[in-house]
């Protein structure tokens, strides 16, 4: 019996122990040290990664940018371009003559806006007309690492001029030279912009 009594007390100290702690920092600073534990599984760019650590994450950044293309391609109604698909993480890009029309040109247009890869896009020939450029407009607000852009023969017309030139005049983008010849079907118009001029 004289084991029972001393039991009693530690018990009781325990439970005072534990309100005590739970209305402690303690408490506070214990559930901190389970956050950054969290923290290390997701993926950051800080200067300790290795090389493996960032391909990594770029291929990861990469597939998102391959499904957002096909998800758009369902999303406008066309069947996605498989050269795209294979070079949406090149520097340069071409589609000439892919015959992409206005909303296959909307679909490439939806996957580079978050494209940091791309800087030079080839587009001549593809009947982009002015529903196509108003998708590239919107696109080049968002998309600062473009830099090279050619729209030769596409059907563009005085609506599609317009559009261009409104959004050269807001200069919005990081678009350094435009290639606009054969952009209506009658007369020919030949330009080439160049921001550095």
């Amino acid at each position: 019996m004289d084991d029972e009594e001393p039991l009693e007390p530690e018990t009781q100290d325990e439970t005072e122990t534990v309100a005590a702690s739970e209305n402690s920092d303690e408490t506070l600073y214990c559930e901190a040290e389970a956050t950054p534990a969290v923290e290390k599984e997701k993926p950051t760019h800080e200067s300790s990664e290795t090389d493996l650590e960032m391909e990594d994450t770029e291929k990861f950044f990469t597939t998102g940018q391959k499904e957002l293309y096909l998800e758009a391609c369902k999303l406008v109604g066309v069947v996605p371009v498989s050269y795209f698909i294979r070079n949406m993480e090149e520097s340069y890009v071409n589609l000439n003559h892919h015959g992409l029309g206005p909303r296959g040109t909307k679909a490439i247009a939806i996957a580079l806006v978050s494209n940091t890869a791309v800087m030079t896009l080839e587009l001549e020939d593809n009947c982009i007309m002015a529903e196509g450029i108003v998708s590239l407009t919107q696109m080049l607000r968002e998309n600062y690492y473009l830099q090279e852009l050619n729209l030769s023969d596409n059907d563009l017309g005085l609506e599609g001029a317009r559009i261009i030139s409104e959004f050269l005049q807001r200069n919005t983008s990081s678009l350094s030279n435009l290639q606009l010849s054969g952009t209506s079907p009658r007369p020919r118009l030949q330009a080439t912009w160049d921001s550095h001029r």
